[in-house]
């Protein structure tokens, strides 16, 4: 499945009437289920089947319907709505336009970039068309563009998979955090001596937003002090700590627990330490996260479903007011890769959690690390990928890259059925799969 070009328009089909009532509902529910996957790549209760099957199916069925009224609809529709649409229009008018088999609108989307009030939304369309065309495009276009324009099409690239190497020279040299944090992610796909230079710079920048990406892609690119840096950030107390501790989480030796759930006594993080507790994955972790459900903790249960395959709904009863509560606070920091932690409330089902601890508690390993129920390995981090919750994935998806020095790297916000094939592909191609501590491969 993927957006498919409109067939080439013929003088019949040009002269034929359009119905415009159905090309206009075409738009907005396209435009509405973008907004919907987006959400939906966030969500602690999705899996990738589930995006698959339903938001994202149906919104390219939509796109489809837009491609069929051809180029009367672009020139009506679709072209306004560049840059006067709200995020959904703007992002689904890109996208429809750049799926036209009937002209190449790359041109005409980019010229947009400086006017629309959404260049977010449609450098969003812009990373899932199916144009190669549009990649010389954008690095050609980089210079004219001013600084937080650049950041979006580094990230847009980036999603891609792009290599950016040359337009990296001047992001380089900027003071612009999210033009430098922007750089040091597109980073990942570029030579290794021009992202070393870049990683070291971002370790030590004051912004966490470049420091983070600076960690996670110098943990990619086996960056000793990347991986020194995860620690320095939580006995410092550094703000912000969540790509750090996703680190320390799944790469860190079992004596870096005791500083992760040393965060649960501070408020302000304890969401995140709870967060990195899950990808923890050791026996510790559950018995901690056990201890909370017991005390009335109810946000332990997302981790704890994550690290013991359960489903969420046999851990947790939720309020329909706390669902709503979730569903309204549900944000991302601009420029932030990795979502926030799931702050789910409800009701812990003690009774069913503890005849599963009395059954699986005599199998584990107190060393090792549990992904879904299962021993953390290339075969379970890769059929994590497929069937644990949305939310989870963008790190499950970084520690596959970490654990294969870059050699595969699924992108968590492309079409489904692209993640798909990366992970089928990695599960088809031997490949260096480093399992155990990050300290014991990270060598620059």
């Amino acid at each position: 499945m993927s957006p498919v070009p409109s067939p080439s328009s013929s003088a019949s089909e040009a002269s034929r009437p359009v119905l415009w009532d159905v090309v206009e509902e075409h738009f907005q529910e396209a435009a509405f289920l973008w907004m919907q996957r987006e959400r939906s790549l966030r969500a602690p209760d999705l899996l990738l089947a589930d995006v698959a099957e339903g938001d994202e199916y149906r919104l390219v069925a939509h796109l489809e319907g837009l491609l069929h009224a051809g180029p009367r609809a672009a020139e009506r529709l679709l072209l306004p709505a560049l840059a006067e649409g709200q995020p959904g229009e703007v992002a689904v008018a890109a996208l429809a336009l750049l799926a036209s088999e009937t002209r190449d609108w790359t041109e005409a989307v980019l010229a947009a970039l400086p006017e629309t009030e959404q260049p977010a939304a449609l450098l969003g369309g812009v990373a899932l068309s199916p144009r190669a065309t549009v990649e010389v495009a954008l690095r050609e276009g980089f210079p004219k563009w001013d600084t937080p324009v650049q950041a979006l099409v580094l990230e847009a690239l980036a999603l891609r998979r792009v290599e950016a190497g040359a337009l990296l020279s001047s992001a380089r040299t900027s003071h612009e955090p999210a033009l430098l944090a922007a750089a040091l992610r597109a980073a990942r796909f570029v030579e290794r001596d021009i992202a070393l230079e870049l990683v070291g710079r971002g370790l030590s920048h004051r912004e966490p937003l470049v420091r983070d990406a600076a960690i996670e892609t110098g943990c990619i690119i086996g960056h000793r002090h990347a991986w020194h840096c995860c620690r320095r950030v939580i006995e410092q107390g550094e703000p912000r700590p969540r790509q750090a501790l996703l680190a320390l989480a799944t790469g860190g030796e079992a004596e870096v627990l005791p500083l992760i759930s040393g965060l649960l006594a501070r408020t302000e993080l304890r969401a995140e330490g709870l967060w990195a507790l899950g990808f923890s994955g050791r026996s510790a972790a559950i018995e901690l996260l056990l201890s909370l459900l017991r005390e009335g903790e109810s946000a332990a249960a997302e981790p704890l479903a994550f690290v013991s395959g359960l489903p969420l709904e046999k851990l947790l009863a939720p309020s329909a007011e706390d669902a709503e509560e979730e569903e309204t606070s549900d944000e991302v920091e601009e420029g932030a890769v990795f979502p926030g932690p799931a702050a789910l409330k409800g009701t812990a089902r003690l009774e069913a959690i503890e005849e599963w601890w009395k059954a699986m508690r005599p199998r584990l390993s107190t060393e090792g690390r549990y992904l879904l129920g299962r021993p953390c390995s290339q075969e379970t981090l890769l059929a994590a990928l497929e069937g644990a919750p949305m939310r989870r994935r963008s790190g499950l998806a970084w520690e596959l890259a970490v654990r294969t020095r870059g050699a595969f790297q699924v992108e968590p916000r492309a079409w489904s059925w692209e993640q798909r094939a990366s992970i089928h592909a990695a599960t088809r191609v031997a490949v260096r799969f480093q399992m155990g501590p990050f300290a014991r491969y990270m060598s620059a």
